[in-house]
């Protein structure tokens, strides 16, 4: 989604390596020259160098837009995740931790941001009911059903953040020092538990043991130096991306799952 944002406006992508956190490597991303823009993505919550780079960016006239869809809870040391850079944008799919069924947020500081974005989702009508058009536009609107279901789980959003941080401690608790947990820390709020497995056989293995179990994963997301499409867009300096890749596993997250489904779960994984 981030980088379809860029090839939609016409602009070259520039694809940067992560660090252990899986957010954008401050050290990878200074050996780029030449950039007009950076996104940064607090990635499954976590907020990495995100306050660094944003730092980086204001000293080199940068600017910097934090797609923190996995990131509504989670703080940076300064701030909170919606707050980073010039904008920020807030996702509310199905599976995020609060929903309007589609559809997300846009926060902005400046008026002239605020301005055109409105402008832009409205068709850019010179007023209200007029069909006469300043400029471009499109029809970005969410419905006033949306809207309603989106109030209501922002009255949620505190219980929703708490159950998040449960789910971790329980999975903590339950699983085997052989496998590892990627840590979050205590600004952070886990999106999905990811464990990270000594290898890629290992990881496969136990997706089959989960399978037969009826328990579902998901595998993280692949670097973009694997996908087709972009393959003119390659770096050649995406190392850790492409490592940590294989042995990464997304484990059941749901705010429904009670400790004992998750010491279920556990269980298998530990056998």
């Amino acid at each position: 989604a981030s980088i379809n944002a860029i090839l939609w406006t016409g602009a070259t992508p520039v694809l940067v390596d992560v660090d252990e956190s899986l957010c954008m490597s401050l050290d990878s991303l200074k050996k780029n020259k030449n950039l007009n823009a950076v996104i940064f993505v607090p990635l499954n919550g976590r907020v990495g160098e995100g306050k660094n780079i944003e730092k980086w960016c204001k000293q080199n006239k940068i600017k910097l837009l934090e797609d923190s869809a996995h990131a509504l809870g989670s703080s940076y040391s300064h701030k909170k995740s919606g707050k980073l850079g010039d904008i920020s944008i807030f996702s509310f799919t199905p599976h995020k931790i609060i929903t309007m069924g589609q559809g997300g947020m846009v926060l902005a500081d400046k008026k002239t941001h605020y301005d055109f974005l409105n402008n832009l989702k409205t068709f850019n009508r010179e007023g209200d009911k007029s069909d006469f058009h300043k400029g471009f536009g499109l029809n970005f609107k969410i419905t006033d059903l949306q809207a309603s279901i989106g109030n209501s789980q922002f009255s949620k959003l505190d219980k929703h953040l708490d159950l998040k941080r449960k789910l971790l401690s329980t999975y903590k608790k339950n699983i085997s020092d052989e496998f590892k947990i990627i840590n979050f820390k205590k600004n952070e709020v886990p999106w999905f538990i990811d464990i990270e497995f000594p290898s890629k056989l290992r990881r496969n293995e136990i997706i089959k043991k989960l399978e037969a179990k009826n328990i579902e994963t998901r595998l993280s997301y692949p670097p973009l130096s694997k996908q087709k499409y972009l393959k003119k867009y390659i770096h050649k300096n995406l190392k850790y991306s492409e490592s940590i890749y294989d042995k990464i596993l997304w484990m059941p997250s749901s705010l429904n799952l009670t400790k004992k489904d998750i010491s279920y779960i556990c269980s298998v994984i530990n056998e």
